[in-house]
């Protein structure tokens, strides 16, 4: 009962204490988590939590808040500075070959109900805008992702890029419990085959063997089945969705 007297307390004194910020924030004052993004913070405590999910952030350059190019974030990450309840959105990366263009779009439309009911926010590289440094831009989104959805063919493989940035980068995040993959094969490949030298914690090397994580579709003897060899591909993507539904609901 005392420990339950001590957090009451604290609860009332944090309560007070983000009324009296909420009601006196300036319009011109912005924060910070990392001392290079920020965000308003006469908008984050009029943010409409039963709404929206997203909030626009600005880069600072030379001690200046570039206004003129916000960028969209999940609120969430800035909860600490207010006592609004904030809603939780996972960021799901889509790693795939532009050879895969038309799977990819298929998987985004098995994503859009999650996207609708605000659970998600999906990430491809079509979000990219002028002007930025693409490789720079696919990099921090797939470090700001939770989920990253491999799409994995031969193309897949062969591609350097990939190989040399999103699937190392993916693995380091799985090993490290920084975020999840979801490996999806779309066609018959050699990823079972493939191997990585990844930094893990501490800096330590790790190999990874592809072949040792779990792959999907799983066909109907509960073993792989590329999305191309199912008869009705429909039946494929729906395992695929199930798949991505558990990660996104644990």
């Amino acid at each position: 009962k005392g420990y339950d007297a001590d957090w009451k307390i604290k609860y009332e004194i944090s309560k007070a204490f983000y009324e009296v910020i909420d009601s006196k924030v300036p319009s011109d004052l912005f924060i910070s988590l990392d001392g290079k993004v920020f965000v308003n913070a006469y908008n984050l405590t009029t943010f409409d939590e039963l709404k929206e999910t997203k909030i626009s952030t600005y880069d600072m350059v030379s001690n200046v808040v570039q206004l003129d190019s916000p960028k969209e974030k999940a609120v969430y990450a800035y909860k600490i500075f207010t006592n609004r309840r904030l809603k939780k959105m996972k960021k799901v990366f889509v790693s795939y070959s532009h050879a895969n263009y038309k799977e990819m779009e298929q998987l985004t439309k098995y994503l859009i109900g999650f996207v609708r009911n605000k659970e998600i926010e999906s990430w491809t590289d079509l979000k990219l805008q002028s002007g930025v440094k693409v490789k720079d831009e696919i990099l921090q989104n797939l470090e700001d992702a939770d989920i990253v959805i491999l799409l994995i063919s031969q193309d897949f493989i062969a591609s350097d890029f990939i190989y040399d940035y999103e699937l190392q980068m993916a693995m380091q995040k799985k090993i490290t419990g920084r975020g999840e993959i979801i490996p999806v094969v779309l066609s018959s490949c050699s990823i079972f085959d493939l191997k990585l030298n990844v930094t893990g914690d501490e800096g330590l090397m790790n190999e990874i063997k592809m072949g040792d994580y779990y792959f999907t579709p799983q066909g109907p003897n509960k073993s792989l089945l590329p999305i191309e060899q199912w008869k009705n591909e429909s039946q494929a993507w729906m395992e695929v969705y199930k798949d991505i539904k558990k990660k996104i609901k644990t």
